[in-house]
């Protein structure tokens, strides 16, 4: 079930697209977030409106943990007598946690200017994309800041996706079923010995549209056990489990 929910003239449909949201309406920029604010405003509609018990409600938890560790740190005073090495290493923790929730809202910006443009190039074409994409891949980035190597699947992705989003698509052409993208990668002997880098599978897809398709088919069996993945030069490596 996609989410929907209208909170003081803000729609959203999930926990990145409602900070996204917050960020606009404070009219911060996404490389200066004051996650002080942002937090605040942030768990107190999660709470208002009780989505942490929603069937969605985990990835909400989730991302509201993150702004209230972020935020805790941040208010922690210096300690007179602490080693100099020590608060160095601390100021450098949060800031590199600050970027991570950063660098996920930015491609999560990015992901969803191109799904609005694939959408309107899609028209009546839009019926054909597997529902609930954009929701999944917010999903991934949220519960990539918990398990940090899933955010290298979605930046392959998105880079992918950015590549090709000018693409011509055939209107007579709808996507395979996600059951047929699976078949075929369990299939793929190459993935199965040595593995192959994500960004050469989703390039060599003839459609934009078989491209999602196929990505949502790798995260599936990711999550399922039957493909592994690792950091492999800017891409990432795809093997069989």
């Amino acid at each position: 079930m996609t989410l929907e929910i209208h909170l003081e003239n803000i729609e959203f449909t999930g926990p990145l697209d409602l900070l996204l949201k917050l960020v606009r309406r404070n009219e911060m920029d996404l490389a200066k977030i004051d996650v002080r604010v942002i937090c605040d405003q942030f768990i107190a509609y999660v709470e208002k409106h009780k989505l942490s018990e929603l069937d969605e409600g985990y990835s909400f938890l989730v991302l509201a943990s993150t702004l209230l560790e972020i935020k805790s740190r941040m208010l922690l005073p210096a300690s007179a007598e602490g080693d100099e090495a020590d608060e160095a290493a601390e100021e450098e923790s949060l800031d590199e946690m600050t970027r991570d929730l950063v660098d996920r809202l930015t491609v999560y910006a990015s992901f969803q200017n191109i799904a609005q443009e694939f959408e309107a190039k899609l028209g009546e074409m839009s019926k054909y994309l597997p529902g609930g994409v954009k929701r999944d891949f917010e999903d991934q980035l949220v519960l990539s800041l918990k398990e940090v190597s899933l955010f290298d699947l979605m930046q392959t992705f998105e880079k992918v996706l950015t590549e090709r989003k000018d693409d011509a698509i055939e209107i007579t052409n709808a996507a395979r079923p996600i059951e047929e993208a699976i078949e075929d990668l369990l299939a793929d002997r190459m993935i199965a010995t040595s593995g192959r880098r994500l960004s050469d599978i989703l390039s060599e897809q003839p459609s934009l549209l078989d491209l999602v398709v196929t990505f949502l088919a790798v995260l599936e069996l990711i999550s399922s056990g039957k493909f592994d993945f690792k950091s492999d030069e800017g891409d990432v490596l795809i093997v069989g489990g």
